[in-house]
């Protein structure tokens, strides 16, 4: 051993000498955070590691080690767990006793960014304890747009109808707000139930043919472009309801699809319900044209119930049929 308190070892395999580091006079505990990769906007199930070292040549840890990870605003702490740490909140524990030149287990932290989170923030972590003066540790944590998270919606212009010719849906492609902007072709592929018949497929901005439209403007978080709308014969047989299957893909984002369940009213001539068109129905529809009885059964779909529809009715009474 020099001044210094170096202790000096012989090496017989390179007939040297090397100098032995003292052991520490106590433990000396490291810690760390890291992280893979951006954050993205909306992201969740994001996750740090948290690593806890004793220096090479310190002595054994004794007592409890606290570590506390102070998430920053932006992120929203989901769970934080270490196999032999005790955690709760945002702060783990340990007991255990470790030696210079090993580790704890590693500390996990997963967490869920805020839709507006700012695009740089600082994970934070302090530990103290185990015979250790305290430490801690910073990790920046870039945020970046994220991907296009594109969905697609649907709505009805009225009531689907047994025998209807011209029966509307509309279909709406979004981003999700805070979501990067869209790139590249986005195809939206409508498939009907076999109750319906597609009559025509369009939209403002969209390329329509068959049962697909396509466009490849970019779609920014927020919002969406201009509705799909499809129109449909509905089938004279139709059951009470159908169902539809709409997708849409590309643009950056992950496909989505929704099941458009439809109800289908009945179209019929028989008001009574008594399951024939006669003069009783003939007498019912007088009445709602004069007034004695609210109007209801505007046969002829043109928003007025008058003659038109007492013809149709009678029609159907003699045996000519009742169609839509």
């Amino acid at each position: 051993m020099d001044r210094f308190g170096n202790v000096y070892v012989a090496d017989s395999t390179n007939n040297d000498v090397r100098i032995l580091q003292p052991a520490s006079a106590g433990p000396l505990l490291t810690v760390s955070s890291t992280h893979s990769g951006n954050f993205t906007l909306g992201q969740t199930g994001a996750t740090y590691t948290i690593a806890v070292n004793n220096a090479l040549t310190a002595a054994t840890t004794s007592g409890t080690v606290t570590l506390t990870d102070a998430v920053p605003a932006g992120l929203t702490l989901v769970s934080i767990s270490g196999t032999d740490w005790s955690c709760s909140s945002n702060v783990c524990t340990s007991n255990d006793a470790v030696q210079g030149g090993s580790s704890y287990s590693p500390i996990t932290v997963t967490v869920d960014v805020a839709a507006n989170a700012p695009p740089q923030v600082t994970n934070e972590v302090s530990l103290s304890g185990g015979g250790s003066p305290g430490t801690g540790a910073i990790d920046p944590t870039f945020i970046g747009p994220g991907t296009p998270v594109l969905a697609i919606g649907t709505s009805l212009a009225g009531a689907f109808v047994q025998g209807e010719p011209t029966a509307v849906a509309n279909f709406i492609v979004a981003n999700q707000s805070a979501a990067a902007a869209s790139s590249g072709p986005v195809t939206v592929s409508v498939s009907l139930s076999d109750a319906l018949t597609m009559v025509s497929i369009q939209g403002n901005g969209w390329a329509c043919t068959s049962n697909t439209c396509t466009r490849s403007d970019s779609l920014v978080g927020g919002a969406a472009y201009d509705p799909i709308v499809v129109t449909v014969a509905v089938a004279s047989t139709a059951p009470p309801q159908v169902t539809n299957q709409v997708t849409v893909a590309g643009g950056g984002s992950a496909g989505a699809s929704i099941t458009q369940i439809i109800a289908i009213s009945p179209f019929t001539c028989d008001l009574s319900g008594d399951g024939i068109v006669n003069v009783v129905d003939v007498q019912t529809l007088i009445e709602e044209v004069l007034g004695l009885i609210p109007a209801v059964n505007d046969l002829n779909h043109d928003g007025a119930i008058n003659v038109a529809d007492v013809q149709k009715l009678i029609n159907a009474a003699v045996g000519l049929g009742c169609p839509y």
